[in-house]
């Protein structure tokens, strides 16, 4: 019962169940209860799909660290253990992300994250979508989530959505989700409306390969 978000996306018990991806090498993903929401209450589950073997022991935990695991990441930051990282939503990331999903838009607007490294940007666009993405029926103040968005990568070094030296254009829906790191959604298929193999994690090798990839 109650709403709860992960990675920026808000579900409830109407909208069934969706895995979530939280493996050791990444940041960990942590629930946080919506303040409007009231208690909230959780069934957590084994999930239904399976990872290739070489990713499989990510995510292999003995049942006592399972349990304690399960404890400190619903109950949030401030029992996480010292030699563990969660992701932090940053404020200017939750105002971007309900400001894009309450406006009411004539056509679909285009969206670009750019910056250097190490600051974020497949984080951010991971939230985005997700938050864009959810359906809140209990939400006066919106006409539910988008139905579905289309996510250009353009970064053949730090793919989302395909092996390294690819560029692609991956569409979206809200039972589509990227609810972990690429590694949980790149063994999976999602729809791909475009696809450019580069050949090469460096654009910088290959320049006009790129630019005809972007058109």
């Amino acid at each position: 019962m109650g709403t709860v978000s992960v990675a920026g996306y808000r579900m409830n018990a109407k909208q069934g169940v969706r895995p979530v991806w939280s493996p050791k090498s990444s940041a960990l993903l942590f629930l946080e209860a919506s303040s409007a929401a009231g208690p909230v209450e959780l069934l957590l589950r084994p999930p239904s799909e399976k990872m290739p073997p070489q990713l499989s022991g990510l995510f292999e935990l003995e049942p006592a660290e399972a349990e304690d695991c399960f404890a400190w990441i619903i109950r949030g930051e401030a029992d996480c253990p010292p030699d563990a990282t969660l992701l932090r939503v940053p404020p200017l990331w939750r105002a971007i992300g309900d400001s894009l999903a309450r406006k009411k838009l004539e056509s679909p607007p285009v969206i670009l994250v750019a910056g250097p490294r190490k600051l974020g940007k497949s984080s951010l666009c991971r939230y985005l979508a997700n938050r864009l993405l959810s359906h809140e029926e209990d939400d006066d103040d919106r006409d539910g989530g988008w139905s579905r968005l289309a996510w250009l990568d353009l970064d053949p070094g730090q793919t989302e959505f395909t092996p390294p030296a690819a560029l692609a254009m991956a569409l979206l829906q809200p039972d589509q989700l990227p609810l972990g790191p690429p590694l949980t959604h790149q063994t999976r298929l999602l729809p791909l409306a475009h696809l450019h193999w580069l050949g090469t994690a460096s654009p910088a090798e290959c320049p006009r390969s790129y630019l005809a990839g972007l058109q």
